[in-house]
């Protein structure tokens, strides 16, 4: 099953501060994933000024759960980066 996870960070000052003071332990939580082919694809969102503001995660997992665990850990999550999240299961095309 295949999962997107968009993450919205909050838009306060120091929002952008605490997103990079983690980024490096975010990356690092995404290589197990990536490496093991949970994750397809990670990507930042940017704002008009350039700056990231959010996340996009695509997940290939057996079940929706396994992204909820992962959540638990995401160090956007547990460092107040993101305001917001949500998950919505999507088709990917089979590659060719």
């Amino acid at each position: 099953m295949n999962f997107v996870v968009i993450g919205r960070d909050h838009t306060d000052a120091e929002a952008l501060n605490r997103r990079m003071s983690v980024r490096e332990a975010h990356l690092a939580g995404m290589e197990p994933l990536k490496s093991s082919g949970k994750v397809i694809y990670v990507a930042a969102m940017k704002n008009e000024k350039g700056e990231m503001n959010g996340s996009i995660i695509f997940f290939d997992v057996e079940s929706k759960e396994e992204v909820t665990d992962y959540l638990k850990s995401e160090p956007y999550i547990e460092n107040n980066v993101w305001e917001s999240y949500e998950i919505q299961e999507v088709a990917i095309p089979a590659k060719k």
